[in-house]
């Protein structure tokens, strides 16, 4: 038997993010118990345009609105782009999602938002129909309204480390492919609209190194019957008050804007987050809901290691005590609990 991973992505792991719900690092976790090596978990890609709603969380705006002239406007109805950024909205995404981020925490707000009032309602509905209508059914028409908007998790560029082109990670008989998987396909910030090519090619390789595999490996097979409820009562609670407490600390502390002082306090909540987590093992029955609490809790540790192990600013990882990049790039590893560095050129 072959074993491949193919789980997607960590965004679960942030309050705000794109992906769908369950995209928990779970295969990020197996392949660490595995004894496989998680590569550059630092490296989270944030979309700048998510849709702030109460009760959405996961609606991406579409940067080709930026595309067709819709500005970025404060709560004050500034443009805030259009000092210090060349390319105003046209920015990378990278870029944007700095700017949104420090004008929300410098104004104190929740959000900023995309005006596109200025095009004409015709061309709206046609061109951007999907937005159009997901917008008019929670009660904003794009056409009058201001578009609220936050930044969001929505690709995580490390992953299983595997080699480029076989799928295969140092464990004999594991694969990963697509964004479970480090490849190097994406570096340290994925450009826009290549995921799908990763994931397409990457299930070939890994289809076609099977193929040709002669030796069975043997994994031990531990079957959860996974519930979908816990009890007692508390204990629900605590679960659920620890998936907000995990995904509040990644999104204030280890987010789009980092530093020092911030990855250390949130290495010190994430420990303590696990000795609750620790605590709650024998007092629950293989609950999927806390299963996936331990994964992104996993990938929270690793990446908050990984941030501190990188004293530069790279690709989607911005630290404020050191915005430029480093002259000797090294890739962060997290192995059985120890973070450490070796050289890829990213």
């Amino acid at each position: 038997n072959q074993l491949v991973l193919a789980t997607g992505g960590v965004g679960k792991s942030f309050l705000y993010t794109s992906n769908w719900e369950g995209a928990t690092a779970d295969g990020l976790r197996i392949a660490h118990d595995l004894g496989a090596t998680i590569v550059n978990s630092e490296f989270i890609q944030f979309h700048p345009t998510c849709l702030y709603h109460p009760q959405v969380r996961h609606f991406l705006i579409t940067e080709a609105l930026r595309g067709e002239g819709a500005k970025l406007i404060n709560h004050e109805g500034v443009r805030f782009m259009e000092t210090g950024y060349p390319q105003a909205e046209l920015s990378s995404r990278d870029v944007v999602s700095l700017a949104i981020e420090n004008e929300i925490k410098t104004s104190g707000k929740d959000c900023v938002y995309l005006d596109v009032r200025h095009l004409e309602k015709s061309f709206l509905k046609n061109r951007f129909e999907t937005v159009y209508n997901f917008c008019q059914k929670q009660g904003i028409d794009i056409s009058k309204d201001l578009i609220p908007v936050v930044p969001a998790a929505h690709y995580f560029c490390g992953g299983v480390n595997t080699d480029q082109t076989l799928c295969k990670t140092e464990v004999p008989g594991l694969y990963a492919v697509g964004e479970t998987a480090f490849t190097g396909l994406h570096g340290a910030n994925r450009l826009a609209s290549n995921s799908l090519l990763e994931c397409i090619a990457t299930a070939k390789f890994c289809a076609d190194e099977i193929s040709k595999a002669k030796q069975e490996i043997k994994f031990e097979k531990n079957t959860l019957n996974l519930k979908k409820e816990l009890a007692p009562t508390e204990v629900r609670f605590r679960v659920n008050a620890l998936w907000d407490e995990t995904r509040s600390l990644m999104w204030n502390h280890v987010g789009i804007k980092r530093s020092v002082d911030s990855l250390n306090r949130a290495n010190i909540k994430i420990n303590n987050i696990f000795d609750e987590i620790s605590d709650l093992e024998h007092k629950i029955h293989n609950s999927a809901h806390f299963m996936e609490l331990k994964s992104i809790a996993f990938f929270s540790k690793a990446c908050i290691l990984s941030a501190i192990s990188r004293n530069e600013s790279r690709g989607c990882h911005y630290m404020v005590d050191y915005p430029n990049k480093d002259t000797k790039p090294y890739n962060s590893l997290y192995k059985n609990g120890l973070v450490k560095k070796e050289l890829l050129k990213i």
